[in-house]
């Protein structure tokens, strides 16, 4: 014997006849306002940063300590006096930052 899909069909309505279906349950979730998430501790950091680099005067210097920040490098003091004491020069002061030649005597 020979099944067509029609057969199929309506078997399938009929065993489903006299089934309640359910609507699924809708659940309100309540209503809070949506909050702004804290900024996390290193864009504080670097957003401090950068508020002390608008008070450099100089172009060059500021680009420079913007560099460094965007290398990982965020302590402005320690940027800010490697440059200075280096006349500027990005390889040296970078190099100097990599290589852990940094101490606090070299600044007191």
């Amino acid at each position: 014997m020979e099944l067509s899909q029609s057969h199929f069909e309506e078997r399938e309505v009929s065993s489903l006849e006299g089934v309640k279906q359910e609507e699924p349950a809708v659940v309100e979730a309540e209503q809070q306002p949506l909050m702004k998430s804290e900024p996390l501790a290193e864009e504080l950091e670097r957003i401090n940063y950068l508020k002390k680099v608008e008070s450099i005067t100089d172009s060059n210097l500021a680009n420079n300590l913007i560099y460094i920040l965007d290398m990982g490098y965020s302590n402005f003091e320690v940027n800010l006096n490697l440059l200075k004491r280096n006349n500027n020069d990005l390889v040296i002061t970078i190099n100097s930052l990599c290589n852990g030649l940094v101490s606090d005597s070299m600044f007191a």
